[in-house]
């Protein structure tokens, strides 16, 4: 039927306004109603709009989210802490869920959950670095509010094989783990013998394949350090990152530091101004044999001696050395109203971008591991949030799966 422009009659005009009235009625009950469902299987659902079309054309080529909640139907805060794709394609993941357990979850190649489980020890307990070895799989956390490490051995299936506590300093926090050259593990993070203070110490523990310790070593600075990434270089040595501040209220320095096999200091070199928080948060060995360094500010590439070879003004909490011997790195981008969004930045081997991606729902949305997948593309863990009344929101692990590049650059997606 099609209506011509001409003047309708007041009756006419009067159920006119019915029908309208009528309408916005049943899209404001459909709309709120379509907001939260919680389903009676201890599972809740945000609505983000799962069949909007990218405008990245393919980039993303799927997401999943994966939540828990309390006994009343309560969404807790979950974080996925780093992601690693598996022998058989698929991704097994760590991170926290189910009120501050560790949290293990096995996918399939396209993201589908496979199994999961949680480990408890204590009130507070944190997953924080996966490794596949042929038996299973080698997870590295934390329990007791961050002060003891935890490390735990489990099955292909996701069960216990075997699990060790370290405790070199009465207070310790470890969040990377990586596989040494005579098969055991190199772990890094921190410890102190006081609380009270902040005051801690740089921490850096060699344990064996049956995660037992074979040694421990500190690095003091004058008052505060911390270390997030350690990485084994050509020599059997290490190098680590972190931070390191002089005083209670200065501002940290990126914090490289080199030891022998033993784990003793060689050297060490700091990043950074005084003007500026400066946080080492990620370290690899390039493929020409130089040291890529990530921080929470900055970007810099040295020698094997800690010469600087650039420097960058790129933040990021993780990054890998891509196929073409590049970088991709992954953290949050910051908006003019502090809030974050999860972003992913390419750049080449000279520290210079190719092209930079953001993602989220505009409130407090990061990335916290990445890693380049077997078809070219990338696999990346993080937390998206789902704000109900500011400050407070509903955090899940957010799993995203991309190609290899997209089509243009700069264009934002919001799921």
């Amino acid at each position: 039927m099609i209506f011509s422009k001409t003047r309708i009659s007041n009756g006419l005009n009067n159920y006119k306004k019915i029908i309208i009235i009528g309408l916005i009625v049943i899209l404001l009950s459909t709309s709120i109603s379509n907001g939260l469902k919680i389903k009676k299987t201890n599972e809740i659902t945000l609505e983000k709009n799962q069949d909007f079309e990218p405008i990245d054309s393919g980039f993303i080529q799927w997401e999943k989210t994966f939540n828990t909640v309390s006994d009343l139907s309560e969404n807790l805060h979950d974080e996925g802490h780093c992601v690693k794709q598996t022998s058989d394609g698929g991704y097994i993941i760590v991170g926290d869920g189910n009120a501050f357990d560790v949290w293990v979850i096995k996918t399939d190649e396209n993201g589908e959950k496979e199994w999961e489980r949680f480990f408890d020890k204590c009130f507070d307990d944190r997953g924080y670095c996966v490794i596949e070895e042929q038996d299973g799989y080698v997870v590295l956390g934390t329990y007791d509010c961050k002060e003891v490490i935890w490390v735990i051995k489990i099955d292909k299936n996701g069960n216990m094989l075997w699990e060790k506590s370290h405790t070199p300093k009465p207070i310790c926090s470890a969040q990377f783990i990586e596989k040494t050259n005579d098969g055991g593990y190199i772990i890094t993070g921190w410890g102190s013998y006081y609380n009270w203070l902040n005051c801690y110490d740089v921490l850096l523990l060699k344990i064996d394949s049956e995660g037992n310790e074979q040694w421990n070593k500190t690095v003091d600075s004058p008052f505060y350090s911390k270390s997030y990434s350690v990485a084994q270089t050509p020599d059997d040595g290490y190098i680590l990152t972190g931070g390191t501040c002089d005083t209670y209220d200065g501002e940290s320095d990126l914090w490289l530091i080199k030891t022998d096999s033993n784990g003793n200091f060689e050297w060490d070199k700091t990043f950074g101004d005084d003007e500026t928080w400066n946080m080492g948060r990620t370290v690899a060995i390039t493929s020409d044999n130089n040291i890529i360094v990530g921080g929470e500010q900055i970007l810099i590439k040295t020698d094997l001696e800690g010469n600087l070879i650039w420097q960058k003004n790129i933040g990021s909490l993780k990054l890998q050395e891509t196929s073409d011997c590049g970088f991709v790195l992954t953290g949050y981008k910051e908006t003019r109203f502090k809030d974050r969004e999860l972003k992913i930045v390419k750049i080449d081997k000279d520290g210079d971008i190719e092209w930079e991606k953001t993602y989220g729902q505009g409130y407090r949305d990061e990335g916290h591991y990445i890693q380049q997948t077997k078809d070219g593309g990338y696999i990346i863990i993080g937390f998206i949030t789902h704000p109900v009344n500011p400050p407070y929101a509903l955090y899940d692990v957010w799993l995203i799966k991309t190609g290899e590049k997209p089509e243009s650059q700069n264009i934002g997606f919001n799921f």
